[in-house]
């Protein structure tokens, strides 16, 4: 390596020479220590997205909307007040489900879980209301499909971007208390634990 020449004394060129090989080595470490962190986050964001956010909080969004939207096709004006009830008992019971499913996105900053919640709210009212209005004849049956699949599509839609902002938004685990302590048990026998994600 090089040094550069400072007139002045021959001693200052030492000086300057060592000083560029400092830099130059925790340039290289700094380098190295960048990588492996990077690397192991890309695993535990890997990790937390493949295995934890898409099948329990993508995939059954998926699913959901595409059994519904066939559900709701079978949605006729011959119904009766029972078979009203039994499909929106239907729907309430599978809804719920699929919130069940979303608790694990409940330990990372942000609201996803309530925003799933707000958007299933705003599908059953969609649902309930243009049921309703069919019964009583206020709604002939294609207005009600149409209704209620723009009313899905779009929660789900708004539901799907939500959780693509989780995955961009670093996973940060919003706290470690007791109550996850069996998670951490867990992801320990994967040398995981919840804190080494935080950002």
């Amino acid at each position: 390596m090089r040094g550069i020449v400072i007139s002045g004394g021959g001693g200052s060129t030492e000086y300057v020479a060592y000083a560029s090989m400092l830099v130059s080595l925790l340039v290289f470490i700094f380098t190295i220590y960048w990588s492996r962190r990077s690397e192991r986050r890309a695993h535990l964001d890997d990790y937390w997205f493949k295995q934890l956010i898409v099948p329990k909080c993508i995939a059954p969004v998926a699913d959901f909307h595409d059994e519904w939207m066939s559900k709701i096709d079978s949605a006729n004006s011959s119904m009766d007040r029972d078979a009203i009830t039994r499909f929106i008992s239907e729907f309430q019971l599978k809804r719920s489900k699929l919130q069940e499913g979303a608790w694990i996105s409940r330990i990372f900053a942000g609201n996803y879980y309530d925003f799933c919640c707000q958007q299933l709210d705003g599908v059953e009212d969609a649902l309930v209301d243009s049921l309703h209005k069919m019964s009583t004849g206020v709604l002939d049956e294609t207005r009600l499909r149409a209704d209620v699949r723009l009313a899905l599509g779009s929660a789900v839609v708004e539901i799907l971007a939500n959780a693509a902002n989780i995955h961009g938004g670093n996973y940060r685990p919003v706290r470690v208390g007791p109550r996850m302590s069996g998670l951490n048990g867990v992801l320990a026998k994967f040398g995981l634990s919840l804190s080494r994600v935080e950002r």
